[in-house]
Protein backbone atom coordinates (compact mmCIF):
# COMPACT_ATOMS: atom_id res chain seq x y z
CA UNK A 1 0.00 0.00 0.00
CA UNK A 2 2.75 2.63 0.95
CA UNK A 3 4.84 1.68 -2.73
CA UNK A 4 1.58 2.37 -4.21
CA UNK A 5 0.91 6.04 -2.52
CA UNK A 6 4.01 6.95 -3.05
CA UNK A 7 4.22 5.83 -6.69
CA UNK A 8 1.31 7.82 -7.03
CA UNK A 9 2.48 10.97 -5.38
CA UNK A 10 5.65 10.45 -8.11
CA UNK A 11 3.59 10.40 -10.74
CA UNK A 12 1.48 13.02 -9.81
CA UNK A 13 4.33 15.22 -9.23
CA UNK A 14 6.40 14.10 -12.74
CA UNK A 15 3.14 15.25 -14.32
CA UNK A 16 2.70 18.72 -12.81
CA UNK A 17 6.57 19.52 -13.22
CA UNK A 18 5.82 18.49 -17.47
CA UNK A 19 2.91 20.69 -17.53
CA UNK A 20 4.63 23.49 -15.73
CA UNK A 21 7.87 23.30 -17.85
CA UNK A 22 4.68 22.32 -21.27
CA UNK A 23 2.83 26.14 -20.34
CA UNK A 24 6.78 27.55 -20.45
CA UNK A 25 7.66 26.36 -23.28
CA UNK A 26 4.32 27.61 -24.96
CA UNK A 27 4.50 31.07 -23.09
CA UNK A 28 8.11 31.38 -24.68
CA UNK A 29 6.89 30.54 -27.49
CA UNK A 30 4.14 33.02 -27.97
CA UNK A 31 6.85 35.63 -26.45
CA UNK A 32 9.43 35.13 -28.67
CA UNK A 33 6.57 35.48 -31.66
CA UNK A 34 5.52 38.65 -30.70
CA UNK A 35 8.96 40.50 -29.96
CA UNK A 36 10.16 38.96 -33.25
CA UNK A 37 6.99 40.89 -34.68
CA UNK A 38 7.32 44.17 -33.17
CA UNK A 39 11.13 44.44 -34.70
CA UNK A 40 10.24 43.30 -37.74
CA UNK A 41 6.90 44.88 -38.46
CA UNK A 42 8.51 48.28 -38.60
CA UNK A 43 10.83 47.24 -41.33
CA UNK A 44 7.81 46.34 -43.25
CA UNK A 45 6.15 49.47 -42.98
CA UNK A 46 9.20 51.55 -44.36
Amino acid sequence: MLIITRFILYTSVIFDLYNIIHFCNINIFIFVICFCESNYLPLYNQ
